[in-house]
C-alpha cells in the first residue's frame, strides 16, 4: 500500500516530486534560460518584443550600473514600483544579478503608505514609473530614499516609436503628473553607464534573500515575507511540475494581465514561463477591457491566468467573443 495516499490523485504524468534543487538561485535558473532559448521570444509589451538575448544583456547592464555606479552590495534592498511593462523583467533580474533583496511596491499606494513600506523595508533605492514619481517627491533624504531611477512607460522600445509613445502619455494624455526629485537618474541613462562597468558575479544559494515582499495588507498593514532564492525556485519547479504534461518548453505565450508586483504573478506568469523558455504578453492595463480584448485578439497566446473579476469583466463586455 502507498502511504502517500495523495499521489492517487495527482493527473498522469505528474511526478511524485519535484526536482526543487535544480537551481541554487532565480539567477541561475533565469541566466540558464536566457543561454538555452536567447533567440526566442522573453517579454512582450506595447508591440515590442524583449528576447531571452536581451533581457540578459539589459539585466547585466542594469546589475552592473547597480554595483559600480550606486555602489549597492549584496543584501541591499531595492524597491520596483512598476507596473507590466518590458522594464520590470529587465530590473528585477538586474537586481537579482547585483545580489540585491527586491522589495515588490504597488504604484497605486498613497505617498504615507509608501512613506511606511519603504521604511519598514530599509529601502535606499527605488525604480519608478515616471507616472508615479510625483509620489516619491517627499521621500527622499539621507535616512529615506537616496536613489530614485524613473523610467518612461515606452523606454525600452525602439525610436521613434519610443518617443511618440512617451510624448502621447505625457503631453496629449496627461498621464505623468509633475514632479521633481533631485538627483533621479534615468533608467535609459543608467543602462548606457552599466554598458561601460564590469559586473561583478555575486555567489548566491538557496539560503540568500531573493525578495521582501508584502502582503496585501487584508489584516493591517502590509507585512514584509522573506523569501529566499531556494523558496521562489522551489514554487517555480513545483508549478513547472504540476504543467509539465501540458505547458511545452520553448513554446508557450502566457498572458500576464495581473500585475508583476503581485506575488502570484510574479511567480506563476514571469518566472515559471520563464524557467520553461516561454513568453510572457505583459498586460499594462488590463482594467482598460476594450483595449485588453483588442490585444487579445491580435496576439497569438497559449495561456492566461487571472482572477475572477477580470474574467467576469471579459465575460460581460459586449464585443468579447
Amino acid at each position: 500500500m502507498n502511504a502517500k495516499v495523495w499521489l492517487n490523485a495527482y493527473p498522469p504524468g505528474v511526478p511524485a516530486e519535484a526536482d526543487v534543487y535544480r537551481y541554487r538561485s532565480l539567477t541561475a535558473m533565469i541566466k540558464a534560460s536566457c543561454e538555452r532559448y536567447s533567440k526566442q521570444a522573453a517579454f512582450i509589451n506595447l508591440g515590442h518584443t524583449l528576447t531571452y538575448a536581451d533581457l540578459d544583456r539589459e539585466s547585466r547592464r542594469f546589475a552592473a550600473y547597480l554595483q559600480k555606479g550606486l555602489k549597492l552590495a549584496k543584501g541591499d534592498t531595492l524597491a520596483i514600483m512598476l507596473p507590466n511593462v518590458l522594464q520590470y523583467p529587465v530590473v528585477f533580474f538586474g537586481a537579482l544579478r547585483a545580489g540585491l533583496v527586491v522589495v515588490n511596491v504597488n504604484p497605486l499606494y498613497t505617498p504615507r503608505e509608501l512613506d511606511q513600506q519603504l521604511a519598514d523595508a530599509g529601502v535606499r533605492t527605488a525604480v519608478v514609473l515616471e507616472n508615479f514619481a510625483h509620489k516619491l517627491s517627499g521621500l527622499i533624504g539621507p535616512t529615506r530614499l537616496r536613489h530614485v531611477i524613473t523610467t518612461a512607460v515606452a523606454d525600452l522600445l525602439p525610436a521613434p516609436r519610443r518617443l511618440l509613445v512617451n510624448f502621447a502619455v505625457k503631453h496629449l494624455k496627461r498621464m505623468v503628473p509633475p514632479w521633481k526629485i533631485a538627483g533621479a537618474v534615468a533608467l535609459r541613462g543608467a543602462l548606457e553607464e552599466g554598458e561601460h562597468y564590469r559586473l561583478d558575479e555575486i555567489d548566491l544559494g538557496p539560503e540568500d534573500i531573493a525578495l521582501l515582499q508584502y502582503t496585501g495588507g487584508t489584516t493591517g498593514r502590509p507585512k514584509g515575507a522573506l523569501l529566499s532564492h531556494g523558496n521562489v525556485v522551489a514554487n517555480v519547479m513545483q508549478i513547472a511540475a504540476w504543467t509539465g504534461q501540458t505547458l511545452r518548453e520553448g513554446v508557450e505565450t502566457v498572458v500576464t494581465p495581473l500585475p508583476l508586483y503581485h506575488i502570484f504573478s510574479l511567480t506563476a506568469n514571469l518566472l515559471t514561463f520563464v524557467a520553461i523558455g516561454g513568453c510572457n504578453l505583459l498586460v499594462t492595463d488590463p482594467r482598460d477591457i476594450p483595449g485588453f480584448i483588442a490585444l487579445l485578439r491580435g496576439a497569438k497566446f497559449t495561456a492566461m491566468t487571472g482572477v475572477n473579476t477580470l474574467f467576469n469583466a471579459l465575460a460581460h463586455a459586449d464585443d468579447f467573443a
